[in-house]
């Protein structure tokens, strides 16, 4: 068969003919790393290392007492499980030369027959609150800066007894059969010895690997940890998994949970103590101070205590769509199935980067939109932007600086009138925390940099740009709020209440906007109704959001709208790109309207009542 596709009469003796076939069902990988899964070649080389790793997974699940033997007959809720078996890197700096095999047991649960009705919880702290962390660890350079990781955390939580007694839930019954071969090294391990898996199964003493309350038993136990009166930490109200302590009224620790993994800013004593507490109920913890991976973002201190954020190693590992269905073939021809599935995959892979890699949000919306029937040039332009992404290694510069209190929020949308009867809004958001670095210059940090469609029909660039006011300012009050926390202590719940009415913040706030016609109906006192009657409501609530976020309005140029690139994606980068790296400058004039605080008019209107 192989001179059908190839002459190998013209070889010479040191050649072959080699023949690349596409599988067409197969799982093509766009992301390559040393910490890989196994291949089904691997396996069967590695066989030996395999089968030790497999003992040893085993008896971690037994020293954390996750299961005990009994009888199948009579048994309820079973359900089968696999090995995840991958490559795990031991030494960064010699990826392929220091990995070993991991073989990771996860039980199946989505078999379970009530897997839809369990809580699914995921202790993780959300993007911003991570980003105020880094910002309060780049204004304090005396403070320790650093990561945790709990080895086999999903194993130590507490168990379904304890979750019952915890939440007043019923205890949960869940029953487990071994991956295919692994009953031989559950018989090696004491008392297993007599494990038959023809009469025996075994039951889950907490949720392990896989069971979708594993990370729920695991945040309770962390939580009774970093609660504890020991270490004193509170959770802030709008993000429970961002704890902070003060003492005497300052801040002087601060966390961040992602299940496992811990990100911490504060002062090396309690970073101490807390590590002391949390090794006498999990054992040893590994420590990583300044320069870190963590949540999928490699984080580095420099010397003079800016800290940056990159994804170099996820975005270098990443591969272009290569498919021969898609060569030759017409750029508005859809994809095939095959060259859909990688598709969405890579657009996967390179959504992930959005973490660090704000200004290219809006080709990624672009391209999202056409996931559901994507066609060759939408690949092709995702092989480009891989491209450019890959050549410009960007990260994110959060400067050493002195706080000035104060957080800009920058609002743009943009408008398309795609036919005659549709309109496709996008917006964008870009909030900076400003500060003055040591020689006196103003600086920033990135809080948060968003871009994302209008969810409402807009039918003008006016109604897209006050939309998008009204988006920009309902993610600044909770920032407002969390910063408040962080810098005061956590509210109980009228403290809340009274915070959000009469304005009780210690950050002064601002929202920047580059509409001459929007900015003129802000400050316009007559309150006239738009074109568009449909949008008062936004306007008025805008105006009346004020009484919390943001306190000033300015008008800019759109030269300085740091936002712009967020909504647009044919114009320069090099507005973002300045913000990225911690650089704040508006080099243009620019129009402020500083708003009345509502409290004052409603004491106004209420001694006018009283006159009358």
């Amino acid at each position: 068969m192989s001179n059908c596709f190839g002459d190998t009469s013209c070889l010479a003796e040191d050649e072959m003919l080699a023949i690349r076939i596409y599988n067409a069902t197969g799982k093509v990988e766009v992301v390559k790393r040393a910490s890989d899964l196994l291949t089904k070649e691997e396996l069967v080389t590695h066989k030996q290392d395999v089968d030790q790793a497999i003992l040893e997974e085993l008896r971690i699940w037994q020293k954390y007492n996750c299961f005990r033997m009994v009888q199948r007959k009579g048994a309820e809720n079973i359900i089968d499980s696999r090995f995840v078996a991958k490559w795990k890197v031991k030494d960064p700096s010699r990826p392929y030369d220091s990995r070993i095999i991991r073989m990771r047991m996860a039980l199946r649960c989505f078999k379970e027959w009530c897997a839809d009705l369990l809580d699914a919880h995921a202790a993780t702290a959300n993007r911003t609150s991570q980003r105020l962390l880094i910002s309060e660890a780049a204004t304090r350079p005396s403070w320790s800066f650093l990561s945790l990781d709990i080895n086999k955390a999903f194993l130590q939580g507490v168990t379904y007894a304890e979750m019952s007694a915890a939440t007043g839930e019923a205890e949960r019954v869940v029953h487990f059969t071994l991956p295919p071969g692994a009953a031989v090294f559950l018989r090696m391990l004491p008392g297993f010895q007599t494990y038959d898996e023809r009469y025996h199964v075994l039951r889950c003493i907490k949720p392990g690997t896989g069971c979708k309350d594993a990370p729920r038993a695991f945040s309770i136990k962390l939580a009774s940890v970093t609660r504890s009166p020991k270490v004193g930490l509170q959770p802030l109200n709008g993000d429970p998994e961002t704890e902070v302590k003060h003492v005497n009224n300052q801040l002087v620790l601060i966390i961040c949970k992602h299940v496992d993994d811990l990100k911490i800013a504060g002062e090396e004593s309690e970073v101490q103590n807390l590590i002391a507490e949390l090794e006498a109920v999990f054992g040893k913890i590994d420590r990583n101070d300044n320069n870190f991976t963590c949540v999928g973002i490699h984080h580095h201190r420099q010397e003079n205590g800016a800290i940056v954020l990159d994804q170099n190693e996820y975005i270098g590992a990443m591969r272009p769509i290569v498919h021969a269905e898609l060569t030759g073939q017409a750029s508005d021809a859809p994809c095939t199935d095959p060259v859909t599935r990688l598709f969405w995959s890579l657009l996967g892979a390179v959504a992930y980067t959005l973490l660090t890699q704000h200004w290219i949000a809006v080709y990624v919306i672009a391209l999202q939109r056409y996931t559901h029937k994507p066609q060759n040039q939408h690949v092709r332009k995702l092989n480009s932007l891989l491209k450019v992404l890959q050549k410009h290694k960007v990260s994110i510069t959060y400067p050493n600086m002195s706080c000035s209190r104060h957080i800009m929020t920058f609002s743009d949308a943009s408008f398309c009138k795609e036919s005659e009867s549709k309109g496709y809004g996008m917006r964008g958001t870009v909030i900076l925390r400003l500060g003055k670095d040591s020689g006196g210059k103003e600086v920033c940090h990135l809080l948060d940099a968003t871009s994302q469609s209008l969810k409402l029909v807009t039918r003008s660039t006016f109604s897209s740009e006050t939309l998008a006011a009204v988006g920009s300012t309902d993610a600044l009050i909770p920032i407002m709020i969390a910063l408040n926390e962080i810098i005061c202590g956590p509210y109980n719940v009228e403290e809340l209440r009274q915070a959000r009415e009469q304005s009780n913040f210690v950050f002064d706030s601002t929202l920047a906007v580059d509409a001459m016609n929007l900015f003129q109906h802000m400050i316009d006192s007559t309150k006239k109704l738009p074109a568009e009657k449909s949008l008062f409501p936004h306007l008025w609530w805008l105006r009346n959001a004020t009484l919390c976020a943001p306190r000033n309005l300015i008008w800019c140029d759109t030269r300085d709208m740091y936002a712009d690139a967020m909504t647009k994606g044919t114009i320069s980068r090099n507005a973002i790109l300045e913000v990225m790296r911690g650089i704040f400058r508006i080099r243009h004039n620019f129009k402020k309207h500083s708003f009345a605080p509502i409290r004052q008019e409603l004491q106004r209107a209420q001694r006018h009542t009283n006159t009358t």
